[in-house]
């Protein structure tokens, strides 16, 4: 084995280890020469006083070491990069990427998450009650909203946050109260009435956080009876019915929706070549999207885990991974407006945000690892990355959805613990 890499750093780090120490003895070395020179040669008729002389004396030393100090603080900047600990074994960094210096670690990253979380908790009065938690972006001043706190709710399990003043009791009760006076969960946009999608999205973290026995069967048959309703704009989307189905294998595995929804979903898969995808549509013409395959592609692994034997959705879904895995593949961030028919002769509409990069790298997360995949997920989490700046992630009009941070630091936590290269 070469002995030119051990070497050359031993090498660099003795280079480092004299920079630095001429860094910190320099100024006085400088200093007291220039001060000495100065007493011993100024000719003491230029002063009107004797101890103006040593005055003199003492100030320009003073800035000769300060001025050394400086050039010696720009040289350690210049020359000495800060040095991470380079992972063991296969995860180690391969020539060409960049520093793992450079970046903060996925663990520094959640970190600021948490802070500007519990930085961000709030409470208002709604109606007769009070309510605590999160509205939808980050940073703003609105009440709670259920969306939001529900992300919030997501979040705080997930950074596994523990802190006294995030009671989790409390933020469950709270999204119970958020409730629309018909049931269910609804967005701002939307004109009163519980959604299933929505309420999917409310449903599961007040589930995995912990609902009483007798408001969870109820809320549970609530998702059931909203699945039900006559809603053809609804289910028409993939964005609702993968989130239907991601829903009710968590919190309802047993329900004869899972594998009704589930195999609806599959049905409006596209096959070409061995590739599979979808689009935002589940039937026509419609245009292949990312953010729409891997929402199915979750969905159905899910699915698939938790009926069993009753479902093989493997060739479906490795397909799907091939065309993630794709090298031209948009990891752009992309809106969906989903417009229902409201009472009234009104319109409500619901506004989605797919994080594209934070589906997709789920998605290949997701699935069986290959060389291909791992290509295709270090590609999406740099896309990642890009939206991120101090633990918190920016949408493309400047707002920062809490939704988005949670989908980035869930990323990040699952890519951390594939213990691949660093930054990806």
């Amino acid at each position: 084995m070469s002995l030119d890499g051990p070497l050359a750093e031993a090498g660099a780090r003795r280079s480092e280890r004299v920079l630095r120490g001429l860094v910190a003895v320099g100024p006085l070395a400088v200093a007291l020469p220039v001060y000495g020179l100065l007493l011993d040669h100024l000719p003491e008729r230029w002063f009107a006083a004797r101890p103006l002389l040593y005055v003199f004396a003492a100030v320009t030393a003073l800035c000769a070491g300060l001025g050394s100090r400086l050039a010696g603080q720009w040289a350690a900047a210049r020359y000495l990069t800060p040095r991470s600990p380079a992972p063991a074994g296969p995860a180690a960094s391969p020539a060409g990427t960049a520093s793992p210096g450079r970046t903060p670690s996925a663990h520094t990253i959640r970190a600021r998450a948490a802070r500007h979380l519990l930085s961000d908790f709030r409470e208002a009065r709604h109606g007769r009650a009070t309510v605590c938690g999160w509205s939808q972006y980050l940073g703003d001043e609105a009440p709670p909203t259920a969306i939001g706190t529900s992300y919030g709710l997501r979040l705080v399990m997930d950074l596994d946050l523990r802190d006294p003043r995030v009671n989790r009791r409390q933020i469950v009760e709270s999204l119970v109260a958020l409730q629309r006076p018909s049931g269910g969960w609804a967005a701002s946009t939307q004109r009163g009435l519980g959604r299933p999608e929505v309420t999917a999205w409310v449903l599961v973290p007040a589930v995995r956080a912990g609902l009483a026995p007798g408001t969870e069967e109820t809320l549970r048959a609530l998702l059931e009876k909203l699945t039900a309703a006559d809603d053809p704009q609804g289910m028409e989307r993939t964005s609702v019915v993968a989130s239907l189905v991601a829903a009710f294998a968590e919190i309802a595995p047993g329900s004869p929706w899972l594998p009704e929804l589930s195999r609806r979903l599959l049905d409006a898969a596209h096959e070409d070549d061995g590739m599979v995808s979808w689009g935002q549509a589940l039937h026509g013409n419609v245009r292949r999207s990312a953010p729409h395959t891997a929402r199915a592609v979750i969905a159905l692994v899910r699915a698939e885990r938790a009926l069993g034997e009753k479902a093989d959705f493997g060739p479906a879904v490795g397909g799907a991974l091939r065309w993630l895995a794709r090298e031209d593949l948009d990891l752009r961030p992309t809106d969906e407006q989903l417009r229902r028919p409201a009472p009234g002769g009104d319109v409500d509409a619901l506004f989605i945000g797919h994080f594209t990069a934070a589906w997709v790298a789920r998605a290949l997360m997701s699935g069986r690892d290959s060389a291909e995949c791992e290509r295709a997920l270090r590609a999406a989490v740099r896309a990642v990355l890009d939206d991120q700046r101090d633990g918190v992630w920016t949408w493309h009009d400047g707002r920062r959805p809490i939704w988005m941070t949670y989908q980035g630091c869930v990323v990040l936590r699952e890519y951390a613990l594939r213990n691949l290269p660093w930054p990806p």
